[in-house]
């Protein structure tokens, strides 16, 4: 029933051929910035696709499936499918309370000194800074002295939520739902078109062997995003 109703709305399901995939995807207003050819362990070519939307800087990758030929398809191997991925953006919610409602994985954009607290935006995205909170821990000697207590950021917070707002940095699956989960994040906050922090991102494929337990990843990370248009570059890399 769920795959009827997504088919009916034209959105993806969660096994997706390639070129209906991107179909979709094109509609939504994603574009194809990077496609790099692989040999799979079915020793067919597969391919890494990174795709980007320019009106709401969401970064989208996937990797594909191909069978290999075996010689017992009666009408030869399926077409190529979506194997997996995920989209990632910055965005901003109209209402904090209600976000988990659209949101998958992620956090806000908190002070990493002092990892409890959010940071607070202005509606043109920029930092508020309360008093002496532009330096939270103040090295003397071997000890870390805090400059602002938890107290004064919470009462801080208090008195600006109404005008202020906060930044998601997270990522979805993007194989079921596409359209969906960006339609609710279009109608419920703000996408950032420069990302002021990266989330977790996973830029990888499964021909390159390697898994999150190394740093290996984020080497691939790095020469993947360099192979991205400058202007891509400079809205992801903060």
């Amino acid at each position: 029933m769920k795959k009827e109703n997504l088919e009916e709305a034209q959105d993806t399901k969660l096994q997706n051929g390639v070129e209906t995939y991107l179909n979709t995807a094109k509609d939504i207003g994603f574009k194809v910035v990077l496609k790099e050819p692989f040999i799979s362990d079915e020793n067919v070519e597969d391919f890494f696709f990174i795709l980007f939307h320019y009106d709401y800087s969401i970064l989208l990758c996937f990797d594909t499936f191909t069978w290999g030929d075996d010689g017992s398809w009666k009408n030869g191997p399926p077409p190529p499918t979506v194997n997996g991925g995920s989209f990632f953006y910055n965005w901003s919610p109209n209402n904090s309370s209600s976000r988990g409602k659209y949101t998958s994985s992620g956090q806000y954009v908190c002070e990493r000194d002092y990892y409890t607290h959010v940071k607070l935006f202005n509606k043109n995205m920029k930092e508020i800074y309360p008093t002496k909170r532009i330096v939270l821990i103040e090295k003397k000697g071997n000890k870390n002295v805090h400059l602002v207590s938890r107290k004064q950021l919470e009462d801080f917070y208090e008195k600006n939520h109404k005008t202020s707002r906060l930044i998601w940095v997270g990522d979805h699956d993007c194989r079921q739902n596409l359209r969906y989960n960006i339609d609710n994040l279009i109608k419920n906050g703000n996408f950032l078109k420069h990302w002021v922090e990266v989330p977790f991102l996973w830029l990888i494929h499964h021909g390159d062997g390697v898994d999150s337990n190394n740093n290996d990843y984020k080497k691939v990370n790095e020469k993947r995003i360099k192979k991205l248009p400058i202007e891509i570059q400079k809205r992801i890399t903060p």
